[in-house]
């Protein structure tokens, strides 16, 4: 696990080096890179493999999909489950709008990952 940031949040995940021959990380990476601008771009990424290496999504035939535990849960049950996976936390000077941020960050990484299948 490495530890990531968006803005004034600090959080853990995969890593996503391509080195990492465990999860398609150039996979995730084409999937998620024309959804989100720089700077967020390698965060989502980071998330992604994430997402994947915690079974919430699963390679398909044409790109990722919701794993059958994941289909079972509304869109807003996935985002906590991931964002306690992710453990968040605020820097000294973060705020709730910050931590709001984050949460919807989540919840656009999932549905860009999982949107064109």
């Amino acid at each position: 696990m490495t530890e990531n940031r968006y803005g004034k949040v600090r959080f853990d995940g995969v890593c996503t080096d391509t080195s990492n021959a465990a999860y398609p990380v150039d996979e995730v990476r084409r999937a998620l890179e024309p959804a989100f601008d720089p700077p967020w771009d390698g965060t989502a990424i980071h998330i992604g493999v994430t997402l994947l290496h915690n079974g919430y999504v699963v390679r398909g035939t044409d790109g990722f999909v919701p794993s059958e535990d994941t289909r079972q849960l509304d869109n807003d049950e996935v985002v906590s489950r991931v964002c306690e996976d992710l453990s968040p936390r605020l820097d000294p000077d973060g705020s709730e709008a910050d931590a709001a941020s984050f949460v919807t960050f989540v919840g656009d990484v999932f549905e860009a990952l999982t949107e064109d299948v």
